[in-house]
């Protein structure tokens, strides 16, 4: 059983499950909810997953579509919280005041998409799944940026797979 958490109520559940996952999260937030995750009562360990929207050498679409995937978590309790700790205060405070999100869209720099994402070069991209993996992650889950210029995230994935130690699904387990 996997678990979506986020805020201390929602951690105490999932530590009961097999795994936890969190999405759109820094890296400093990760390692947060690891420590919530560790000193939640539980009967055994409880695995920590975390989605990363990823995009090698990103054309503006890639970019743009994570910006696009931010607003909606912009003024949600305990997302909104740490986009204020990242810098993003005033942006988290229209979103809570019922700015539209065509306004929120345009308003979202690239350093939030930064925080959330892994962009860059392929060592860039790396680095920054290397630091969900110190903050606790023991699974970092590729979301590939899929874009006309990268159909399928394909590109991204396959710069990835060179660089990093990925490892290929369990016999039985389906793609």
């Amino acid at each position: 059983l996997t678990v979506a958490a986020f805020g201390p109520a929602a951690v105490r559940v999932a530590a009961a499950a097999d795994r936890m996952v969190a999405n759109l999260v820094s890296a400093e937030q990760l390692a947060a909810l690891r420590s919530q995750l560790d000193a939640a009562p539980a009967d055994t360990p409880t695995r920590l997953a975390v989605w990363v929207p990823a995009a090698v050498d990103p054309a503006p679409e890639a970019v743009e579509q994570i910006r696009r995937a931010a607003v909606a978590y912009l003024a949600a309790p305990g997302y909104g919280e740490m986009f204020e700790r990242a810098g993003f205060a005033d942006l988290v405070a229209r979103a809570r005041s019922g700015a539209h999100p065509g306004q929120l869209l345009a308003e979202v720099p690239d350093a939030l998409v930064e925080t959330v994402g892994a962009l860059g070069d392929v060592d860039e991209v790396a680095d920054r799944v290397a630091a969900y993996a110190a903050a606790g992650a023991d699974e970092v889950v590729i979301v590939p940026s899929a874009t006309d210029a990268d159909p399928g995230g394909a590109r991204t994935l396959r710069a990835l797979g060179d660089r990093l130690d990925v490892r290929s699904a369990p016999a039985g387990a389906r793609a």
